[in-house]
């Protein structure tokens, strides 16, 4: 009768520990997702804090085009040539403001798919989303990159990994 007690004790302890060790490896695996989240969601916002310090400089610029045209016209100053380089100047900020938000879709849009990429492309795309906010800080980052080196990976994963390195 002792052994039938000590075996059904036995079971019991031993389906106790394998169920808790079950919901513990499972709690484990929510909180290191969980961690995993809230770490994307703060190189989010980090890089969201980096795309509009990027885009002050150009609205800046943009609505410093305007004053000037509206100045500049009252002023009769205006001819083809001035509208003509200041539509160069608006386009130039308009294309660095596209260009940055470009960068910054793709670098969180998940992709899984390998493919074959330029290095250095890869790290100045990072480097155009940071530079102001380095820059702010008084941080020079210079690149010495073999333009002819190409990486088989996943293009997103690769600028990740360069931002957190920089970071």
């Amino acid at each position: 009768i002792a052994i039938g007690v000590f075996s059904i004790i036995f079971i019991m302890g031993l389906y106790l520990y394998l169920r808790f060790k079950k919901e513990s490896t499972a709690r484990l695996q929510a909180q290191n997702k969980m961690l995993e989240q809230q770490s994307k969601m703060a190189a989010m916002g980090e890089m969201m804090d980096a795309v509009a310090h990027q885009w002050k400089q150009p609205l800046n610029a943009l609505t410093m085009y305007g004053e000037l045209l509206k100045d500049d016209f009252e002023d009769g100053e205006v001819d083809k040539k001035y509208i003509a380089e200041m539509l160069d100047g608006v386009d130039t900020q308009i294309s660095h403001m596209t260009t940055t938000l470009s960068e910054f879709r793709d670098f969180f849009r998940p992709n899984q798919n390998r493919s074959t990429f330029n290095l250095e492309k890869i790290i100045n795309s990072v480097l155009l989303l940071t530079k102001d906010e380095f820059m702010k800080n008084y941080i020079i980052i210079e690149t010495k990159v073999d333009e002819n080196i190409v990486i088989d990976a996943n293009e997103n994963e690769f600028k990740h990994l360069v931002l957190n390195i920089i970071n």
